[in-house]
Protein backbone atom coordinates (compact mmCIF):
# COMPACT_ATOMS: atom_id res chain seq x y z
CA UNK A 1 0.00 0.00 0.00
CA UNK A 2 2.99 2.17 0.55
CA UNK A 3 4.44 1.27 -2.82
CA UNK A 4 3.57 3.26 -6.31
CA UNK A 5 2.91 -0.02 -7.85
CA UNK A 6 -0.20 -1.65 -9.69
CA UNK A 7 0.19 -4.12 -6.47
CA UNK A 8 0.43 -1.32 -3.84
CA UNK A 9 -3.02 0.45 -5.35
CA UNK A 10 -4.73 -3.21 -5.39
CA UNK A 11 -3.42 -4.20 -1.95
CA UNK A 12 -5.19 -0.79 -0.83
CA UNK A 13 -8.19 -1.19 -2.67
CA UNK A 14 -8.68 -4.89 -0.72
CA UNK A 15 -7.87 -3.03 2.58
CA UNK A 16 -10.54 -0.40 2.01
CA UNK A 17 -12.91 -2.85 1.08
CA UNK A 18 -12.14 -4.92 4.43
CA UNK A 19 -12.04 -1.54 6.35
CA UNK A 20 -15.92 -1.38 5.15
CA UNK A 21 -16.74 -4.21 6.09
CA UNK A 22 -15.71 -4.05 9.29
CA UNK A 23 -17.27 -0.20 9.75
CA UNK A 24 -20.62 -1.64 8.57
CA UNK A 25 -20.54 -4.46 10.97
CA UNK A 26 -19.39 -2.31 14.27
CA UNK A 27 -21.51 1.39 12.54
CA UNK A 28 -17.85 2.96 12.80
CA UNK A 29 -16.85 4.57 9.94
CA UNK A 30 -13.98 6.03 11.03
CA UNK A 31 -12.30 2.51 10.07
CA UNK A 32 -11.67 3.68 6.59
CA UNK A 33 -11.44 7.46 7.31
CA UNK A 34 -7.54 7.51 6.40
CA UNK A 35 -8.02 5.56 3.61
CA UNK A 36 -9.31 7.88 1.47
CA UNK A 37 -9.18 11.65 -0.11
CA UNK A 38 -10.99 14.36 2.12
CA UNK A 39 -13.46 14.47 -1.88
CA UNK A 40 -14.29 11.00 -1.96
CA UNK A 41 -17.85 11.42 -2.75
CA UNK A 42 -19.00 7.64 -2.69
CA UNK A 43 -16.97 6.93 0.63
CA UNK A 44 -19.26 10.12 1.99
CA UNK A 45 -22.29 8.31 0.85
CA UNK A 46 -20.93 4.74 2.59
CA UNK A 47 -20.16 7.17 6.26
CA UNK A 48 -24.09 8.61 6.19
CA UNK A 49 -25.78 4.98 5.08
CA UNK A 50 -23.61 3.83 8.20
CA UNK A 51 -24.49 7.14 10.40
CA UNK A 52 -28.02 7.03 9.35
CA UNK A 53 -28.40 3.04 11.07
CA UNK A 54 -26.21 3.99 13.77
CA UNK A 55 -27.89 7.17 14.98
CA UNK A 56 -31.36 5.78 14.43
CA UNK A 57 -29.93 2.55 16.87
CA UNK A 58 -29.76 -0.11 14.38
CA UNK A 59 -27.28 -2.48 12.91
CA UNK A 60 -26.27 -3.73 10.06
CA UNK A 61 -26.37 -7.85 10.26
CA UNK A 62 -24.17 -10.34 8.11
CA UNK A 63 -22.74 -7.26 5.97
CA UNK A 64 -20.21 -8.36 3.63
CA UNK A 65 -18.47 -6.93 0.62
CA UNK A 66 -15.65 -9.54 -1.70
CA UNK A 67 -13.35 -8.45 -4.32
CA UNK A 68 -13.18 -10.76 -7.12
CA UNK A 69 -11.44 -10.26 -10.58
CA UNK A 70 -8.98 -7.01 -11.16
CA UNK A 71 -10.19 -6.19 -14.28
CA UNK A 72 -7.75 -3.65 -15.22
CA UNK A 73 -5.27 -1.45 -13.64
CA UNK A 74 -3.44 1.85 -14.67
CA UNK A 75 -3.42 5.38 -14.68
CA UNK A 76 -5.96 7.43 -16.71
CA UNK A 77 -4.74 8.76 -19.89
CA UNK A 78 -6.48 12.41 -19.23
CA UNK A 79 -5.02 12.17 -15.84
CA UNK A 80 -1.06 10.69 -14.83
CA UNK A 81 -2.43 11.45 -11.21
CA UNK A 82 -5.21 9.19 -11.26
CA UNK A 83 -5.04 5.24 -10.91
CA UNK A 84 -7.81 3.18 -12.06
CA UNK A 85 -8.56 -0.40 -10.48
CA UNK A 86 -11.28 -2.21 -12.12
CA UNK A 87 -12.50 -5.08 -10.33
CA UNK A 88 -15.48 -7.03 -9.40
CA UNK A 89 -17.33 -6.23 -6.23
CA UNK A 90 -19.61 -8.85 -4.67
CA UNK A 91 -21.90 -7.45 -2.08
CA UNK A 92 -23.45 -10.51 -0.14
CA UNK A 93 -26.97 -10.86 1.44
CA UNK A 94 -27.77 -8.43 4.64
CA UNK A 95 -30.09 -6.76 6.75
CA UNK A 96 -30.34 -3.59 8.51
CA UNK A 97 -32.35 -4.08 12.14
CA UNK A 98 -33.66 -1.40 14.09
CA UNK A 99 -33.08 -0.56 17.53
CA UNK A 100 -35.69 -2.63 18.78
CA UNK A 101 -34.15 -5.59 16.82
CA UNK A 102 -36.90 -5.44 14.82
CA UNK A 103 -35.72 -6.07 10.45
CA UNK A 104 -35.82 -2.86 9.02
CA UNK A 105 -34.21 -3.85 5.75
CA UNK A 106 -33.46 -7.37 4.37
CA UNK A 107 -31.38 -7.49 1.28
CA UNK A 108 -32.02 -11.05 -0.22
CA UNK A 109 -29.77 -11.30 -3.39
CA UNK A 110 -26.30 -11.24 -4.04
CA UNK A 111 -25.13 -8.67 -6.15
CA UNK A 112 -21.88 -8.72 -8.29
CA UNK A 113 -21.00 -5.26 -9.66
CA UNK A 114 -17.95 -4.25 -11.88
CA UNK A 115 -16.63 -0.99 -9.82
CA UNK A 116 -13.89 1.14 -10.55
CA UNK A 117 -11.64 2.64 -7.92
CA UNK A 118 -9.99 5.87 -8.76
CA UNK A 119 -6.52 6.19 -6.14
CA UNK A 120 -4.51 8.83 -6.18
CA UNK A 121 -0.37 8.45 -4.74
CA UNK A 122 -0.20 10.94 -1.81
CA UNK A 123 2.61 11.36 0.81
CA UNK A 124 3.84 7.84 0.40
CA UNK A 125 0.61 5.86 0.41
CA UNK A 126 -2.25 5.25 -2.17
CA UNK A 127 -5.66 7.02 -0.94
CA UNK A 128 -8.88 5.99 -2.48
CA UNK A 129 -9.98 9.71 -4.27
CA UNK A 130 -13.49 7.96 -5.72
CA UNK A 131 -15.37 4.82 -6.86
CA UNK A 132 -17.96 3.91 -9.18
CA UNK A 133 -19.95 0.81 -10.02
Amino acid sequence: MSEETDEGAIATVRYFINAVNLAYQTNDETLFANLQTNDCASCKKLIAQIRDVQDSGGAYEHYELSLGVVRKTGYLENDEQTFGVSVDVTEEPYNVKGSDGELRTAIADEATTRTIFLLTFEQGKWLIKDFVA
